[in-house]
């Protein structure tokens, strides 16, 4: 700093000392920020370790004892003994936790009330789910007891309700007919393989299936089996992180479409028809017309029943939502509406006068057991990781939206692994694949307290079971479906966040869009592909059309900011600082090439100044251009008044009107959050070729990942080194180092 500065320095603290704070804090813009330091390259980093400096004299030390205790932790005698195996037992196993500290004074009455509530509604939702899932009704009261109880001792949620659940059961039913309709016309009379013995037989002597549903049942087991298996892999190999990929709007899109094959497959049943089987792409649409040519053939008594059940059933649940807080406990709809059809099915004999469809015979006795069937794998696999992934997807959103609701987390791999677990044990009870529903878990959360309400489902659902269960045999078919549809409002109402996702973000409406109407038209399992390469197609696009800002030196300051939305932000004669909105890599490695080119005017494959972009429109796109105006055929510069047009007494950087004539570019790569192989080439390429036309580039702001990508490359990559001297910290290094080089009157330091 010079004689000069120092006296102005001093004159005006003694001046600030004088003035009151708010005259101090109305003067602080007008004054002139010094910041005396010399101008470093990443080289002075290098020495400087080299040579032992304190920036990083602990860094090698640090990574060496951090690898040493990792491995003393995995070989550590203690890993083996008896505390090691309470630490993964523990782990494994939640419960072992929290029901320690269960306090019975503040929770066991909610986890009482909220069980109850549950298991009423586990008893409609698990007939009408089973049903959706195209095997026997009582099979969806199995999956609220061992699927359950495993959840309650590994699960980290202390609200989700798992079970039966609309879109997984379409899930199920696609593969459960796919297959049957494979199998020979005679399949085995029990589920499990064929090896396996037929279940105790029912009080009227019959078999506890007939033979088709025995089959469909044998490979709903081996489905869940299989479904558990990636589940638990999945947990152990901590791919919980795979949920990161399912985004929300690509989850809303593939639950809502579901929920409308779900509604499309149940109008059966209440139009009282017999569908053919349809399978393929658009098979949803073909059943839809199909129905509506048949509607004159629609049972009377199963419409009146499903209708004014379906009716009944939504201003009960609306009642309870408005009434929510004066409410203790929620209406039962869907059990009301159960017992009172039941009943009324039973005494006004509607299947007898009307031929409305029942379900029959419910067999009643603790779920049998079954032995899955390891033929089928091969066949079912893709299937099973599909629904797996859907699983985990659905399971993990709900449970972590309430845990951060009641201020606790939930662990994704635990939960993987947990979900795996239920699914494995269900498979050897007759359960088909779990999951949870959204109606149960809403009343638990806000009804129960902690998982052990589930000990009170389990309870009643066997009760069910073991007395209850025959007592369901004039139940409509109707009605079980309009329990079905009533509890698919809540998804169907999501058709809402296509037009507020239009608003927000359009890229995420239009991931919404492809995912919902590809599972619509193309079925689940292709629809969920849809949404997923949609999804990724529009990161990769949006990567790929990113844009590029210029930036100019903030007057008085350090800090560079966009030309365009800060006047005061001015360039440096013949220096552009560059920077791209992204990360770099094969998507906009060229583009970012044209908008080096488009910025400066030099185009160092033809040796002359650049033509202007023919484009308006891709001009536009490239540069973020508000003014729309140009000086010297650089797009996006304004002349700069006169009045504007100085130097400030202690700025190191002169800062003048922008020339065409540019002698350096300085990138900003703090926007390389990553970059791959071709950016990596990319950046010496565009080094040495602006070198032969003049022109150097400087890097700034490059991560120490990227430094040591660039300045250090393996033999094997092929990739040209960058020296170290030509990346700098910040982007002010990089400026005042440029102009420097191009022989004009610099300081020494920094100020």
């Amino acid at each position: 700093m010079t004689r000069l500065h120092m006296l102005e320095w001093q004159n005006s603290r003694l001046q600030s000392k004088m003035e009151s704070p708010v005259e101090r804090a109305s003067s602080r813009q007008s004054r002139d920020i010094a910041i005396a330091r010399n101008v470093y390259d990443e080289s002075f980093f290098t020495a400087s370790k080299r040579h032992g400096s304190p920036l990083s004299s602990k860094e090698d030390s640090t990574k060496k004892s951090r690898y040493l205790n990792a491995v003393r932790r995995k070989l550590s005698p203690s890993s083996c003994s008896w505390s090691g195996f309470i630490s993964v037992l523990t782990q494994l196993m939640p419960i072992i936790r929290w029901l320690p500290k269960y306090n019975f004074k503040e929770d066991l009455f909610p986890d009482l009330n909220g069980g109850v509530t549950v298991a009423v509604m586990h008893i409609p939702q698990g007939l009408a789910f089973a049903m959706l899932a195209s095997l026997p009704p009582v099979t969806g009261l199995y999956t609220a007891i061992v699927p359950v109880l495993l959840y309650m001792i590994m699960g980290t949620s202390r609200h989700l309700s798992v079970g039966s659940f609309a879109v997984i059961c379409l899930m199920v039913a696609q593969v459960v007919e796919r297959e049957v309709g494979h199998m020979p016309a005679t399949p085995s009379p029990a589920p499990g393989n064929s090896s396996m013995p037929s279940p105790s037989p029912t009080s009227g002597g019959s078999a506890l299936w007939s033979p088709y549903d025995s089959a469909k049942l044998e490979v709903a087991i081996s489905l869940s089996l299989l479904v558990g298996i990636i589940q638990v892999i999945m947990g152990v190999a901590k791919l919980g992180v795979v949920a990161t990929y399912l985004s929300d709007p690509l989850i809303s899109g593939f639950t809502t479409g579901s929920a409308v094959l779900v509604v499309n497959s149940q109008l059966k049943h209440i139009l009282g028809l017999t569908v053919p089987r349809i399978t393929g792409s658009f098979a949803a649409v073909k059943i839809f017309i199909h129905m509506m040519k048949n509607i004159p053939s629609a049972n009377v008594g199963a419409v009146i029943t499903g209708l004014l059940c379906l009716f009944l059933l939504i201003g009960l649940k609306e009642i309870n939502v408005r009434f929510k807080d004066k409410l203790k406990v929620p209406i039962p709809a869907e059990l009301l509406v159960v017992v009172v059809g039941t009943a009324i099915s039973y005494g006004a004999a509607i299947n007898a006068n009307f031929g409305t469809p029942i379900i029959g015979e419910i067999p009643k006795g603790l779920p049998p057991l079954s032995v899955p069937s390891l033929s089928k794998i091969s066949n079912i696999f893709s299937d099973a990781f599909v629904i797996a992934v859907v699983i985990f997807a659905t399971n993990i959103s709900l449970s972590t939206m309430f845990a951060k609701k009641r201020g606790y987390s939930v662990d994704p791999n635990q939960e993987l692994i947990a979900y795996g677990a239920g699914n494995i044990g269900g498979s050897f009870f007759s359960c088909f694949p779990i999951c949870n529903a959204l109606a149960r878990t809403a009343v638990q959360e806000n009804l129960a307290n902690t998982q052990l309400c589930s000990v009170v489902v389990i309870i009643l659902v066997l009760l069910v079971l073991l007395f209850i269960a025959p007592l369901f045999f004039h139940l409509p078919k109707a009605i079980l479906a309009a329990v079905v549809i009533a509890n698919l409002v809540g998804l169907l109402k999501q058709f809402r966040r296509l037009r507020q996702l239009w608003g927000i973000h359009k890229p995420d409406a239009i991931v919404w869009f492809f995912s919902c109407f590809g599972v619509i038209l193309l079925g689940v399992g292709l629809g969920l592909g849809v949404g997923v390469i949609c999804a990724l197609f529009i990161v990769v696009f949006s990567l790929s059309r990113s844009k590029y800002t210029i930036l100019g030196r903030v007057k008085e300051t350090e800090l560079y900011r966009d030309i365009n939305q800060w006047p005061s932000a001015f360039e440096v004669r013949s220096v552009k600082v560059v920077r791209l909105e992204s990360p770099l890599f094969f998507g906009n490695a060229e583009r970012f090439r044209e908008a080096l080119i488009d910025a400066t005017g030099v185009d160092p494959g033809s040796q002359q100044e650049a033509p202007k972009l023919g484009n308006d429109g891709e001009k536009h796109d490239l540069l973020k251009n508000k003014s729309g105006g140009s000086y010297g055929g650089i797009p996006g510069v304004k002349p700069i008044p006169e009045d504007k047009v100085r130097t400030s007494r202690t700025a190191a950087v002169e800062v003048d009107e922008p020339q065409t004539c540019i002698r350096a570019i300085v990138i900003d790569c703090s926007s390389f959050t990553s970059i791959d192989s071709v950016g990596l080439q990319t950046l010496p390429s565009l080094l040495s070729e602006f070198k032969k036309a003049g022109v150097k580039i400087y890097l700034a702001g490059c991560s120490s990942n990227l430094i040591k990508r660039l300045a250090s490359p393996s033999e094997r990559s092929a990739i040209q080194a960058i020296p170290r001297h030509a990346m700098f910290p910040s982007i002010h290094d990089a400026v005042t180092s440029a102009a420097r080089s191009r022989n004009n009157p610099v300081s020494s330091t920094i100020t």
